[in-house]
């Protein structure tokens, strides 16, 4: 009985993490980071588990899971932005991601708002390649949090700025098919 409400409890301590996140940022306490983007991360993953795998999948948990993702996403990449030290090119990608995930949050925000404003009818699922670009994202964060100095561990420099790029390309795609679905599910329910 209980079961059903892990997934949103686990939804709600996702956006939890912020804050301990942020206090470790600042502080510069890295491990601390690290931790706490790790547990927002596996929260992410557990959460769905859960729901699909005890048949637990609510209107709530489906509005409240995304809604989790995009202010987990978006806190910490503009955290790391504002709070952490950056090397040139690090920041250069950490400010176009940000940009880029705030923007096509922002207009996701904004459709979903016609959507429940208009009553269409439309597909709210999230895409599967939403799912591997929130993935993404999570590891270029981990990765640039736990490799910021590359150098001491004998890692490529470049290694960390792809999956940066690849994030942020992940990024423009996942808003280009979100606005594809939108834009035929509002065709087909003006005909």
């Amino acid at each position: 009985m209980f079961v059903k409400y892990i997934p949103n409890i686990l939804c709600l301590f996702r956006i939890f993490c912020i804050f301990p996140f942020v206090y470790c940022l600042i502080f510069d306490n890295k491990l601390g980071s690290i931790f706490s983007v790790a547990l927002g991360g596996l929260s992410d993953f557990f959460d769905g588990y859960i729901a699909r795998k005890y048949r637990c999948e609510t209107r709530l948990g489906a509005l409240l899971d995304p809604l989790a993702d995009k202010i987990f996403a978006n806190v910490v990449l503009w955290s790391l932005v504002m709070f952490h030290e950056l090397s040139f090119p690090y920041l250069c990608v950490y400010l176009i991601l940000a940009s880029a995930l705030s923007f096509r949050d922002f207009i996701l925000l904004i459709g979903s708002g016609f959507v429940v404003f208009r009553r269409v009818k439309i597909n709210l699922k999230p895409l599967y390649i939403s799912k591997i670009c929130t993935t993404l994202v999570f590891v270029f964060i981990a990765y640039s949090l736990m490799f910021s100095d590359a150098h001491i561990f004998n890692l490529p420099e470049p290694f960390g700025l792809y999956i940066g790029y690849a994030s942020v390309l992940l990024v423009i795609v996942t808003f280009v098919a979100y606005m594809v679905r939108f834009i035929k599910n509002i065709l087909k329910n003006d005909n």
